[in-house]
C-alpha cells in the first residue's frame, strides 16, 4: 500500500518537492507512524509547523468544535473565532504593533509586507541579506538570496539589493533614495540556522531609524516560541515596524500574518489588498488555541532548556564529521564536512526525522514543548548517525 501511495503522488504531482520515502499517516505529539506502522521521532515538524506536536488535544478539540460550527466567514464580517484569536494575540504582540493583517501563509505574509513597506514610504526598493530565505512567491522571491531560485524569474523580481548577513555595516552603503524597507530574519532557518552576532539587529534598526527606511522583521520560522523568547527578534531589544510570522501560528493550518503600527496600517485603503480565506474560522480557532497553549505554559522557557540539552549532543557529536552546531532555542542545525544526505539517510534508517538544508546542513526544529523522554531516545539515534564517514 506505501508503494502505491507514493506512486499516485509521483504519477500525479509536479515534482516539485525532493521527497524522502516514507508515507506518513498518522502523528501524535513528538511521533508520526508511516504506512508500515513504523514510528518515527519528528524533529522536522512540517519545517516547524507542528510546534506543539501533531494532533495537540487542545488544538484538535477547538478545530473539531469549529468545523461542527462554521467553516467559512470571509473578512467582509465579523466573527468570533476571528476575535478570540486577535484577542490571544494581541498578549504576546510587540509593542507598537497593534494592527494585523490575516493570510494563508508566511510567503503571503511577506507579499503583505512588502506591499504596506512600498505603500507607506511611497518607495520600491529593498535591502534583504545573503542567505535570505522569505519565499518562493514573486515579491518574496525578490528577497529570496539563493540564484537558484531566482535566475529564471529575474526579470519580474522587484529591485532588492543584499547586504551581508551579520555585518550591519554593510547594510548602509546600499540606502539610496528609492529604498523602502530593510527585510531581516533573526535566525536565517532555509540557510542552515545561522545566528548573526549579538549587536546586529540593533545596528540595523538604528541604520532604518537614522535614515527612515522601515524594518520588517521575518519571524515565520524563529517565532512563536521556538529560539528561547516568543519572538527571537526579542533577544536583540529591537523594535520593527512590521513582523512576518505563520508556520507554527495554528500548530499546522495554514495560516500567516503581519503586524505594524496604525500608523503603517493607515496607509491601505478598504479593499486594497485582500484574500478570501485569511482569517479563516477553522484557521483561527486553531492559532487562538495554540497560542493559548504556548502562553499558558511558556513554552519558550522549555524550548530554551531542551534546546541547550539537545545543543550539548550535537557538541559530543565526532569533529571528523561535524563541523559546526548552531542555533537558538529548539532551531538548531549540524553542518557536516561531507554531504550530509547521508546522514539524514541514517536519521531516518535509525527512526527520526530531520530537514536536510543545503548541501551540508541537517536542521532539527522539534516541538517546543518536546519532552526529556522523547530527547532521551533520540539522542543515540543522533549519535549513530553522526559516527564514521558522513
Amino acid at each position: 500500500m506505501s508503494g502505491e501511495m507514493m506512486s499516485i503522488e509521483d504519477r500525479w504531482l509536479i515534482p516539485a518537492y525532493a521527497k524522502l520515502p516514507v508515507k506518513v499517516i498518522r502523528g501524535e505529539g513528538s511521533y508520526v507512524w508511516d504506512a508500515d506502522g513504523r514510528r518515527l521521532i519528528d524533529f522536522a515538524t512540517g519545517y516547524g509547523t507542528a510546534i506543539l506536536g501533531h494532533c495537540p488535544p487542545r488544538v484538535t478539540a477547538a478545530i473539531v468544535e469549529q468545523v461542527n460550527r462554521l467553516m467559512v466567514c470571509h473578512g467582509s464580517l465579523y466573527s468570533d473565532a476571528r476575535e478570540s484569536f486577535l484577542k490571544a494575540l494581541s498578549t504576546v504582540a510587540p509593542k507598537g504593533l497593534d494592527k494585523a493583517f490575516l493570510c494563508n501563509s508566511g510567503a503571503e505574509a511577506v507579499e503583505a509586507a512588502i506591499k504596506l513597506a512600498v505603500k507607506r514610504s511611497g518607495k520600491q526598493g529593498f535591502i534583504a541579506f545573503q542567505g535570505a530565505y522569505h519565499g518562493k512567491t514573486i515579491g518574496a522571491l525578490s528577497m529570496t538570496w539563493g540564484s537558484k531560485y531566482r535566475e529564471p524569474y529575474q526579470g519580474m523580481l522587484l529591485p532588492t539589493k543584499f547586504a551581508r548577513f551579520g555585518e550591519a555595516s554593510s547594510v548602509s552603503p546600499l540606502i539610496d533614495e528609492d529604498m523602502a524597507a530593510v527585510i531581516v530574519e533573526p535566525v536565517q532557518g532555509e540557510a542552515g540556522v545561522r545566528v548573526p552576532p549579538l549587536g546586529f539587529l540593533k545596528e540595523v534598526e538604528e541604520i532604518c531609524r537614522s535614515t527612515g527606511v522601515l524594518l520588517i522583521v521575518d519571524e515565520i520560522q524563529s517565532g512563536m516560541g521556538r529560539t528561547g523568547l516568543m519572538w527571537a527578534h526579542e533577544h536583540s531589544g529591537v523594535h520593527p515596524d512590521i513582523m512576518c510570522f505563520g508556520k507554527g501560528l495554528a500548530s499546522g493550518i495554514p495560516i500567516g500574518a503581519v503586524l505594524t503600527t496604525p500608523e503603517i496600517a493607515a496607509a491601505w485603503t478598504k479593499g486594497e489588498h485582500t484574500t478570501t480565506f485569511g482569517g479563516n474560522p477553522i484557521s483561527c480557532a486553531a492559532a487562538a488555541a495554540t497560542l493559548n497553549q504556548v502562553v499558558s505554559s511558556k513554552l519558550w522557557i522549555n524550548a530554551a532548556v531542551q534546546g541547550a540539552r539537545l545543543m550539548e549532543v550535537f557538541n559530543r557529536l565526532p569533529r571528523s564529521v561535524v563541523r559546526e552546531a548552531r542555533g537558538m532555542g529548539l532551531m538548531l542545525a549540524v553542518e557536516t564536512r561531507q554531504p550530509s544526505t547521508p546522514v539524514v539517510k541514517k536519521l531516518l534508517a535509525g527512526g527520526l526525522l530531520s530537514i536536510p538544508t543545503g548541501l551540508n546542513v541537517v536542521r532539527a526544529l522539534p516541538p517546543i514543548n518536546l519532552d526529556s523522554s522523547v530527547l532521551a531516545e533520540a539522542t543515540p539515534i543522533i549519535e549513530s548517525a553522526f559516527q564514521g564517514d558522513a
